[in-house]
């Protein structure tokens, strides 16, 4: 699963493995043993973005902070990398669904505090995305603009957004990211700051769903 295949036989390198690879490098990367990597969370994120056709092109400057480069990563693919408190190990979590709600973690009165909730606005959203990205066939920079509709009519307006993704490599998976922020921008999410007790702290990993 180290290659993905993005497009007319063009391989490209699979996040994970870009990940795994700079965490564990001993010469120019972090130098970390494999012992402490999560190495079953990171083989079912290579099949996963493998699956979903989620390959990367980016050029790693060695004059670049490494946990930027991480992140850079983590971001095309959506996903999170931390380290498990429970057993030291760092795993990377795409977030997506698919999870069952009965499995999550539950925050109640009885083990966590709402400090904060508030929803956003119409008027905080965002209604049309622009991607930028490299082209890998031509070797140039390309773009891509999406838009919701449903928004802008009710907004009386565009209210543009634009990311850059230089791992990109081809138009269709610059569709894909494009369509994936527009959903979240677009929408009217809720934002909250819960305090938990340690017990459950201890459980929840960023990129965790849970319910409240």
């Amino acid at each position: 699963a180290c290659e993905v295949d993005v497009g007319s036989g063009v391989l490209c390198m699979n996040p994970a493995h870009m990940i795994y690879q700079v965490m564990t490098d001993i010469e120019d990367g972090m130098g970390y043993p494999s012992a402490i990597i999560d190495d079953a969370s990171f083989r079912a994120a290579a099949d996963l973005f493998k699956a979903e056709g989620i390959g990367l092109f980016i050029k790693w400057m060695q004059s670049d902070k490494i946990e930027a480069f991480i992140q850079q990563v983590a971001d095309h693919c959506n996903a999170m990398v931390g380290q498990n408190p429970n057993t030291t190990l760092f795993e990377i979590i795409p977030m997506r669904g698919g999870y069952d709600v009965e499995d999550l973690v539950v925050l109640t009165p009885s083990n966590s505090t709402l400090e904060l909730f508030e929803r956003t606005t119409l008027e905080e959203t965002v209604n049309e995305i622009t991607v930028k990205w490299d082209d890998t066939y031509t070797r140039n920079d390309g773009s891509v603009t999406l838009q919701n509709l449903a928004n802008i009519n009710a907004m009386g307006g565009v209210i543009n957004q634009t990311k850059t993704y230089p791992g990109c490599p081809t138009m269709s998976i610059a569709k894909r990211l494009a369509q994936r922020d527009l959903d979240i921008a677009s929408s009217q999410l809720a934002r909250m700051r819960v305090r938990v007790n340690r017990t459950v702290g201890m459980e929840i990993l960023p990129g965790h769903v849970v319910r409240v």
